[in-house]
């Protein structure tokens, strides 16, 4: 009997919804971030320019983010469950 009960958990298990494994990536409890990927080509479409680094805060769920434009610095500050810019300042 018990490797009947094995055998259907196993096809129970093979079973489970394919979108259901496609979900945000998940920090803490309760708290879906978007994909470095999402956030990059949604900053590089607002600042423009090139980045040239980024940093990612766990604490507030914020990347820091350095673009080139030119001859000048953009630092930007980006909600990671956004993709919001939350702030930034230019340096020539």
């Amino acid at each position: 009997m018990r490797p009947l009960v094995l055998l259907f958990a196993v096809f129970v298990a093979a079973a489970a919804p394919v979108g259901a494994q496609r979900q945000p990536p998940v920090v803490g409890v309760g708290v879906a971030l978007k994909s470095y990927s999402e956030i990059k080509a949604m900053t590089d479409a607002r600042i423009g320019g090139r980045l040239i680094g980024s940093d990612f805060d766990p604490d507030t769920f914020t990347y820091q983010m350095r673009y080139m434009r030119g001859t000048g610095i953009i630092d930007v500050l980006v909600d990671a469950r956004t993709g919001k810019i939350l702030g930034g300042r230019e340096s020539m």
